[in-house]
């Protein structure tokens, strides 16, 4: 076989060419996050240069439940995940926006295919879909049976009219991550470099929480091996000032096609 320029090509290769589409479509999400203010340095010790803190430490600690998913055949997954508020100053691109620190997800499909072509930093996680009672929200990600990071939104109350419209602009971020391929032998890196992964949301409805918080879990080597040395970084993060919680429903996109390597 041969590689050719303008095909996909993903692990197992010998098959040839992988028939990726440019638009990953979510026909129905549901969306969970909580927002607190953070010791700035305690941030900037998870961003890697160019990247920097904004001029606001902010920690987004966000659940969603993806269902119709297009890529998986209608079917569906859910992920939870961690964004720093950051900028990036590189030689060309300057950007403002969230970095990847963390993602779980349930399904080893989406976790391939984001770590392979966005490199957005994926791993397995237990994640159930949420739990409700009455106003209350509250979501988790566990491996090993040890909880990982949990969500409590409690009081949410819907928001309409003007408070609709200041959630939907801001889920236009950039969102950014770092490609990152090691070398065969472990040691040191094959391929290293910043990323932007493009996409949109459509927000139908979203409720605001008056009770917000956030735990990240205490694990160890002998329990979850591979967490072992993020959870302790996460728990760095300590919160200083809850500043949202929101519960959101509607669609999204993810614009592969427009992804690319920030410079």
């Amino acid at each position: 076989m041969q590689f050719k320029s303008d095909q996909t090509y993903l692990m197992p290769v010998a098959f040839g060419e992988f028939p990726g589409e440019d638009v990953a479509f979510y026909g129905d999400s549901l969306n969970l996050a909580a927002v607190y203010l953070t010791e700035r340095d305690a941030l900037a010790a998870l961003l890697p240069p160019p990247y920097e803190p904004a001029d606001e430490a902010l920690v987004t600690v966000f659940y969603s439940k993806c269902a119709k998913v297009d890529f998986l055949a209608g079917g569906g997954y859910n992920l939870m995940g961690v964004n720093l508020a950051a900028v990036f100053n590189g030689k060309v691109d300057h950007l403002q926006g969230n970095f990847a620190a963390v993602l779980w997800e349930n399904n080893t499909i989406p976790i391939t295919l984001g770590r392979e072509l966005l490199g957005c930093p994926k791993l397995f996680g237990d994640i159930p879909d949420p739990y409700r009672i009455d106003d209350d929200w509250r979501v988790q990600t566990s491996e090993n049976g040890r909880v990982l990071v949990e969500i409590f939104l409690g009081g949410t109350q819907p928001v309409v009219g003007a408070g609709l419209d200041l959630i939907r602009a801001g889920s236009g971020t950039p969102w950014m991550g770092w490609r990152c391929f090691p070398n065969v032998n472990g040691k040191g890196v094959a391929l290293s470099e910043p990323t932007l992964m493009a996409g949109d949301a459509q927000i139908d409805q979203a409720w605001i929480a008056s009770d917000v918080r956030v735990t990240f879990g205490d694990v160890s080597l002998l329990t979850n091996p591979i967490m072992a040395h993020i959870m302790p970084k996460l728990q760095t993060l300590v919160v200083k000032e809850y500043r949202a919680g929101v519960v959101t429903r509607g669609s999204s996109q993810l614009l592969i096609s427009r992804n690319r390597v920030l410079r």
